[in-house]
């Protein structure tokens, strides 16, 4: 199985995820795809609406923690890939700042695995990310 976890300097464009679908038109194995990608919203918030997150990471302990999280998925679930992408740096509302991509032979299988990793990304690895107000005040993020 595959798995990578990358680290983008601000937005994730758009065209990230089509590159990792056609990656694999080739595959006569990949039946199921299972994409959630995370966009920074406009909360409002004491101080006025988020106009952007800062992401800041500990990368090398993110490194370590994705291996095991894909080690522990890969063996419950029949997948071929998990790809996470994460932004680092400031990311506007509106803007892409996390890709979660899997692929499987099968859709049940991949779509649990997606669902999972999500949730792992998102409480697991040390990804922090201060919501910049637009009264110019900042406030850490919390994840629900």
């Amino acid at each position: 199985m595959a798995s990578s976890l990358e680290f983008q300097s601000g937005p994730i464009p758009a065209t990230r995820v089509g590159s990792l679908v056609a990656a694999y038109e080739q595959q006569g194995g990949i039946g199921a795809h299972a994409i959630f990608l995370g966009r920074i919203r406009g909360d409002a918030k004491a101080g006025g609406r988020v106009r952007a997150i800062q992401f800041s990471t500990y990368k090398e302990m993110a490194y370590k923690e994705f291996e095991s999280i894909a080690k522990d998925l890969s063996a419950r679930y029949e997948i071929q890939d998990l790809t996470v992408i994460h932004s680092e740096g400031e990311v506007a509302v509106g803007q892409l700042c996390m890709v979660i991509f899997v692929a499987g032979a099968r859709r049940d299988a991949t779509l649990s695995a997606e669902r999972e990793l999500v949730e792992r990304v998102k409480f697991d690895l040390p990804i922090w990310g201060k919501e910049v107000l637009e009264d110019g005040g900042d406030v850490w993020k919390v994840n629900t």
